[in-house]
């Protein structure tokens, strides 16, 4: 099953919303996850890289919109520069990695970490069965190996301080790509971080 042509390889670098379309493509795109919460699209705060990435902007309205009380949790950052080209250099190698020969992929599997560095496949369930419809994976986009100084961290807290695993000169396009899309992500989102901080100490300070 793991080498089917049906197979998707969810690439999982952060849970922040990186858009370089325009708005209406932005809501549109994230419209069921509104309705589902049953807010409408249009609650969905989108924001200009320009002004995530301006120190002085005051953002601190469209922040707690975005991840108040009455929020959806979600905000949306379009026109990233690089991030349409980083991405499209990355989604294609999904497949290649799930297509690779099954020795392959066991040797990207990390079972004392709970399969959260590396590949996954058929390790969550659905209805009580394992779900192989599709392989994902995971890796630190910033440290390849963050705590290798620090073997007892590591074991006891393997989901957290596992090194990362690379398939190399099986997929060696791999590698760079995942950094180059995930750092940027990363990047952004540290922006988004620093507006979210000042809102936070506003209003420690009343």
């Amino acid at each position: 099953r793991s080498s089917a042509p049906a197979m998707r390889a969810a690439v999982a670098v952060a849970r922040a919303a990186l858009v370089a379309a325009p708005r209406a493509r932005v809501t549109r795109h994230v419209a069921r996850r509104a309705l589902s919460s049953g807010a409408g699209a249009e609650d969905l705060v989108v924001l200009d890289y320009d002004d995530v990435k301006d120190a002085g902007a005051d953002l601190r309205a469209e922040i707690s919109r975005a991840y108040g009380y009455e929020g959806l949790g979600i905000l949306a950052v379009r026109g990233v520069p690089g991030y349409a080209e980083a991405r499209a250099a990355l989604l294609p190698l999904a497949r290649r990695l799930a297509l690779l020969p099954p020795d392959v992929k066991a040797r990207l599997e990390n079972a004392d970490a709970f399969w959260n560095f590396g590949w996954s496949e058929g390790r969550e369930l659905v209805d009580g069965k394992p779900d192989r419809s599709k392989g994902s994976f995971y890796a630190n986009p910033l440290h390849d190996a963050p705590f290798a100084d620090s073997p007892e961290l590591v074991r006891q807290h393997p989901s957290y301080c596992a090194p990362n695993l690379w398939p190399g000169d099986d997929l060696p396009e791999l590698e760079p790509a995942f950094k180059a899309l995930a750092r940027l992500i990363v990047g952004v989102g540290g922006h988004v971080a620093a507006h979210a901080d000042r809102l936070g100490a506003a209003g420690l300070a009343r």
